[in-house]
């Protein structure tokens, strides 16, 4: 018998989210099936445990920035960015039709934030939600509140349109957020004249003055490689470094992996921050991909 293999995607769910279209665009491609799911945690076990073959996962925001969590969570899963894709964010709010308690207000906690201004000019208290689609179902099941979340998402679940476009930018298709397509294998395809990004995580074993400035930015400057995006948080590595701060370096580059100048910068980087000859890893390939559309 011919055993037929099925691409299963993973998002966060559950259906409507924002996560959804990447996943639904995937899925057109595959022939697959979609697997929404409660958290963006649960996304990355299921694609590095191989129950599921792509995950989508949101990693940048025009009016919050980077997901940190997200981002992370490719690290610590050990997976890699494969594509990336940009999905326009139109938030609207929705009421239950035959409610007059209407003082809290559900979301994920990114699209409250992106809709601060709205929120604090309505004096309304916040709930926090798994998403946003997870909101209108919510409001649904109360008979109360507000949802902010897609259109469709309020309309599928029968919550009357009370504003639309209620982002902090409100010009329409404005705002967006970029979303990393994730697997358990790198991507190897590199095809000449696309212009691509490489995220990199950068672990130094080692402290000291201008590390930052000299041991990491200036081979890249060397090399001719702009950086997109530069982010750091408490490393996520085991280090045992008495005299080190145990911070790490997530790098956006401009260009692939493959290419030359790209590839002599990271060597630099690894000679430069390697202590002592120890086999440690020092900079992690997260990934090469094509730079979204704008």
């Amino acid at each position: 018998m011919i055993k037929i293999m099925t691409t299963k995607i993973s998002y966060l769910g559950p259906k409507g989210t924002y996560t959804e279209e990447p996943a639904l665009v995937l899925q057109r491609k595959t022939g697959g099936f979609l697997s929404p799911e409660l958290t963006a945690t649960l996304v990355a076990k299921k694609v590095a445990s191989g129950e599921s073959d792509l995950g989508v996962l949101a990693y940048y925001n025009l009016l919050e920035g980077l997901v940190q969590e997200n981002l992370d969570l490719i690290y610590e899963n050990n997976l890699y960015i494969i594509d990336i894709t940009r999905v326009p964010i139109v938030h609207s709010a929705g009421v239950y039709k035959e409610s007059n308690e209407n003082n809290f207000v559900y979301s994920h906690p990114k699209a409250l934030a992106q809709c601060s201004d709205w929120i604090t000019k309505n004096q309304l208290k916040c709930e926090e939600t798994a998403s946003t689609a997870k909101a209108a179902e919510k409001v649904n099941e109360l008979k109360c509140g507000i949802a902010i979340a897609k259109k469709s998402a309020l309309e599928k679940n029968e919550l009357e349109i009370i504003a639309e476009d209620i982002g902090n930018i409100t010009t329409k298709g404005k705002n967006y957020t970029d979303m990393y397509i994730v697997s358990k294998k790198r991507d190897e395809k590199y095809l000449h004249g696309i212009k691509y990004s490489t995220m990199i995580a950068i672990t130094p074993h080692t402290n000291e003055a201008g590390l930052l400035a000299r041991k990491i930015l200036m081979p890249i400057y060397w090399d001719g490689v702009n950086v997109e995006k530069i982010h750091s948080r408490p490393s996520l590595a085991d280090i045992t470094s008495s005299n080190c701060e145990s911070q790490m370096f997530y790098l956006e580059l401009n260009g692939h992996i493959q290419d030359k100048n790209l590839i002599e910068a990271v060597s630099k980087i690894k000679r430069n921050l390697k202590p002592n000859k120890a086999d440690i890893e020092i900079v992690r390939i997260l990934g090469s991909y094509k730079k979204p559309s704008i």
